[in-house]
């Protein structure tokens, strides 16, 4: 039995530009707490599987596919400074993005004493910027010791008036 594959239907400019990505920085108003991350970007990239997906290409037809790799993690890296979060952001986007051997979603974490911020970069073959928008809202509300535990994942919609306030400070660099 042939297995189904996912397709990558995108301009042939999308594939072969290395630099094209979409970036969401959120301002996480708790304390950063590594183990809650952890869980959060585990529970992200299991609700969502392309998260997981390398892109592949047929050797018979050439066509391109999302390959799902049970192995891969989104990268997690820790920096110290945000102010330099554009020099951050260039470092791992200037250099270029090799969609068939690195996850398609990256993460920067900026930990502080009562706060903490996370640069989402994600290759634009994974998604568009609104695309993007719900797994970082999934992945805010989880973070945000505010919010009811888990209540993201278990609901399509935010059901306290202060997810609106944790989802302001969400923004599109």
């Amino acid at each position: 039995m042939k297995s189904v594959k996912n397709y990558v239907y995108t301009e042939r400019a999308h594939f072969m530009c290395p630099n094209m990505q979409i970036n969401i920085m959120a301002k996480i108003e708790s304390n950063y707490d590594e183990g809650r991350l952890k869980q959060s970007i585990d529970t992200l990239q299991k609700a969502h599987p392309f998260l997981r997906s390398l892109i592949a290409e047929e050797t018979d037809t050439g066509r391109f596919y999302y390959q799902i790799q049970d192995y891969l993690d989104i990268p997690v890296m820790v920096k110290e400074e945000v102010a330099l979060w554009q020099q951050d952001y260039e470092e791992i986007s200037v250099r270029g993005w090799n969609v068939m051997n690195e996850c398609l979603l990256k993460v920067v974490v900026y930990p502080k004493k009562n706060e903490f911020q996370i640069l989402f970069i994600a290759h634009h073959l994974l998604c568009d910027g609104r695309g993007l928008l719900q797994p970082v809202y999934h992945a805010v509300s989880h973070l945000d010791q505010r919010c009811c535990k888990g209540c993201a994942w278990k609901k399509r919609h935010w059901h306290r008036p202060d997810h609106l306030a944790v989802l302001s400070h969400v923004r599109a660099l």
